[in-house]
């Protein structure tokens, strides 16, 4: 899919959200090559434990909780993300449009752009 939309070509921070195992982190980390020598940055959040992942700062934590995002921006040296991805599917019954877990979550992502586009 990079190959032909070169989504991640340029990018120098990203955040893997919802990212266990580690799969797009994994991709992230081949696409952003060197990572060490140019400060380029990827953080990794997951409610579960995560295996360590060269290039990447992995942390265990709920994208639904308010100290989150703040953890995220901190991690990033509170630069502005160039992509976030997210591929977390939520529970069944958190599905609905009126699921407080919903509104929690776009009051977060919402906090994360204003941030960035100070």
């Amino acid at each position: 899919m990079d190959h032909e939309l070169k989504l991640l070509e340029n990018v120098k921070r990203a955040v893997d959200l919802c990212a266990a195992p580690g799969s797009w982190s994994q991709v992230l980390v081949q696409s952003m090559r060197p990572l060490q020598t140019d400060g380029k940055h990827i953080v990794a959040v997951d409610i579960q434990d995560m295996a360590p992942i060269p290039g990447v700062v992995c942390f265990k934590g709920d994208i639904t909780f308010d100290e989150t995002p703040s953890k995220i921006i901190e991690l990033l040296g509170s630069s502005k993300a160039d992509i976030v991805i997210c591929d977390g599917a939520p529970d069944v019954i958190s599905a609905s449009p009126f699921s407080p877990l919903k509104a929690r979550s776009e009051e977060h992502t919402s906090e994360l752009q204003s941030h960035h586009d100070l």
